[in-house]
């Protein structure tokens, strides 16, 4: 999220605030595998963690099992900064996890970005523990694209 004016540091810190890294698994059509949950990140940033990348290694296995599936990955932000910005900084998440999987051997026509910025909040932005969990990158595999689990 941007950070329009002041010190960064002070809505970025532990602040003695629990760290989570991802929030409840999102489910397609009620029986897809487990999702291993929301890719957060850090305050303004597109930086992956290594919570972040382990997150994102569960989403390659997935994709080296379903061969045919695609995805869609949102990048999101929390309501701190300008609408443009926080689109920006969305594109620039969702691109930094595309580009993480793709530098996994995923071939790149099986994903596509989308950036919702501020615009759909996994929790309110009433707090900045709230905030925290918006500040994330969500996998979405696209729909009538999951083939048979493939056996080799």
């Amino acid at each position: 999220c941007a950070h329009t004016r002041g010190d960064e540091s002070a809505s970025s810190g532990s602040g003695g605030l629990e760290e989570r890294s991802f929030e409840r698994p999102q489910v397609i059509n009620g029986n897809y595998p487990n999702f291993p949950g929301n890719i957060n990140f850090p305050f303004d940033s597109a930086h992956l963690t290594d919570a972040a990348i382990k997150i994102a290694n569960e989403y390659v296995a997935d994709l080296q099992k379903w061969l045919r599936a695609t995805a869609v990955i949102e990048g999101h932000t929390c309501d701190i900064g300008t609408m443009e910005y926080n689109l920006a900084l969305g594109a620039k998440r969702a691109l930094a996890v595309q580009s993480y999987v793709i530098r996994q051997g995923i071939d790149p026509a099986r994903s596509a970005i989308s950036s919702y910025g501020e615009e759909s909040p996994a929790m309110p932005n009433d707090s900045e523990k709230n905030r925290k969990f918006n500040r994330r990158g969500v996998f979405k595999f696209t729909p009538g694209k999951y083939p048979e689990l493939h056996s080799e």
